[in-house]
């Protein structure tokens, strides 16, 4: 099955049209007695991540409640904010209605 990639989004597209989600469950990771999170060489080497790198947790919520959690290279977080809150605040320097367009 021939797959071809969405630039707008996170979806693969099949020859089919139909569309199968971005997410895939890499590992299943045990928290320790001091609360730590062990890595496999795997998921560090396939994610790039070294001795020292800084991961930001982002929680999802629903009901109030956390319900899932991301983990995301910090240096790839800020680039992700840039990118979103970027517009917004030139937006509000400059006096334009582009926060009330995202509001909607």
């Amino acid at each position: 099955m021939k797959k071809t990639v969405d630039q707008d989004s996170c979806y693969d597209t099949n020859e089919y049209g139909s569309k199968s989600g971005c997410c895939k469950v890499e590992a299943v990771v045990t928290v320790d007695n001091k609360g730590q999170i062990y890595l496999s060489k795997e998921i560090r080497d396939k994610f790039n991540i070294d001795k020292g790198d800084k991961l930001v947790v982002v929680s999802m919520y629903k009901n109030d409640e956390p319900c899932c959690m991301n983990l995301i290279k910090a240096d790839s977080f800020g680039n992700l904010v840039r990118n979103f809150l970027g517009p917004v605040m030139e937006g509000i320097i400059q006096g334009n209605d582009q926060v009330e367009t995202i509001k909607k």
